[in-house]
């Protein structure tokens, strides 16, 4: 063996048959037997490429081949009628809530009504010491009297005045009495009125004074106040004990009206406009108990911030089995249709930008294009649609273009679903 630059150079006469010729070969060659390893393994990798390649484009085109029948799934089509439902959520409130809060300040002696008792309107809950209230109200009372006594005086001069005036009208008459005299018994008549006035108006003044201290007194009687076509309501909170110094405007009572209830709940947009007043709607609260509702009330328009319209729900509650601020869960029926069209909604797929489902006629699939109604329930109500009849795929629809041929590997039943990942049965 000779080096050279390049490579080495190989004596051919030590291996060859031919001795004058010599073989360059690089230094990092891999070995001869390594090489033709390599020429053969190319062509096979790309033969085995290109056949798994024909075989995915065959498996694919295979249902769609005049002798190959695509698997597939089939549902009914029915007409029936079709709702869709909201779930709505809420709390439950009292219709009606009320803080009965002190109208005098003073101590309170007596305490009638403690937490949950039901009340009636105007009954006494409480009372408070009101003896400097009667007191007052006495003294109003005497200076009533004083007044009404004022006036009776100044009625008896005024008549006294009018009877003098009288004498000196008569006298004058008669050229007896002068001009002045007559002005000055005019003068008298005058003053008694205006004394008379300032009597009555002061009766008035007592009047006044005598009601307020007599409704000082009343207020004493703590009383929860409300119209009698109500009804009782409940005590929610008592904030006062016996023997407590109260200010006027202490909150002493929380009432709450329960019967009904308010569930007040949050609409979108989409929902506002099949809520209706009126409109029935079922309750469902933890712990399973079920109560029925009445929409009573819709905002008119939507909050700024959530998008959203408040709507109040009327629940009957003459038991007291609801409670106010349970967390309550409804369903509210926001449009139905009848005698409808009646797909599942696993058989739509899309065409071309189009809804469409395929219909089975015989050994073949039918597309039919379809404009949706309504959605509710896993199915969808569509319009009618000639050749929309019989049985329509729900599996395997993918696949399938009009006309293909289809081999039916079960059925569904109306209410079925199908998972997303499932294929038919072959």
């Amino acid at each position: 063996m000779r080096h050279t630059m390049g490579g080495t150079r190989l004596d051919a006469r030590r291996g060859g048959r031919h001795a004058r010729d010599l073989v360059t070969v690089p230094p990092d060659a891999p070995p001869p037997r390594l090489r033709a390893r390599w020429i053969l393994l190319v062509p096979v990798a790309i033969l085995v490429l290109a056949g798994a390649r024909w075989l995915m484009q065959d498996g694919a085109e295979a249902p769609r081949r005049t002798g190959g029948a695509a698997p597939v799934e089939v549902a009914p089509v029915r007409i029936g009628a079709i709702a869709a439902v909201r779930e709505l959520t809420g709390t439950l409130e009292p219709s009606a809530q009320a803080i009965v809060a002190a109208e005098l300040a003073g101590t309170v002696l007596e305490v009638h009504a403690v937490l949950a008792d039901q009340v009636a309107p105007e009954e006494i809950l409480a009372v408070i010491d009101d003896r400097e209230a009667r007191q007052i109200a006495a003294a109003a009372r005497a200076s009533l009297a004083v007044a009404r006594a004022r006036v009776r005086a100044a009625e008896s001069v005024l008549a006294t005045a009018q009877r003098a005036r009288g004498r000196s009208e008569a006298l004058g008459e008669r050229g007896i009495a002068s001009d002045t005299s007559r002005e000055t018994a005019q003068a008298a008549v005058t003053e008694a009125e205006a004394a008379l006035a300032v009597a009555q108006a002061e009766v008035a003044r007592a009047q006044a004074d005598a009601s307020a201290a007599r409704l000082q007194v009343e207020r004493a009687r703590v009383r929860g106040r409300w119209s009698d076509d109500a009804g009782p309501r409940r005590v929610a909170e008592r904030a006062v004990d016996e023997g407590a110094r109260v200010a006027v405007g202490d909150a002493l009572f929380t009432l709450v009206d329960v019967d009904p209830l308010l569930l007040v709940v949050r609409v979108t947009p989409e929902d506002y406009a099949g809520i209706a007043p009126g409109q029935s709607v079922t309750l469902r609260a933890a712990g399973g108990a079920e109560a029925e509702g009445t929409v009573a009330r819709i905002a008119p328009g939507f909050d700024a911030e959530s998008r959203q319209a408040r709507v109040e729900i009327e629940v009957a509650n003459p038991d007291g089995a609801l409670r106010p601020g349970t967390f309550v869960r409804s369903q509210a029926v926001l449009r139905t249709l009848e005698d409808a069209t009646l797909i599942p909604e696993e058989a739509l797929t899309r065409r071309d930008g189009q809804d469409v489902v395929f219909v089975v006629d015989g050994e073949t699939a039918r597309m039919v294009p379809v404009t949706i109604r309504l959605r509710a329930g896993g199915e969808v109500a569509v319009e009618a649609a000639p050749g929309l009849e019989g049985q329509v795929v729900t599996l395997g629809q993918q696949r399938l273009d009009e006309g293909a041929a289809v081999r039916i590997a079960g059925t569904r039943e109306p209410g079925d679903t199908a998972d997303a990942d499932e294929e038919p049965a072959e």
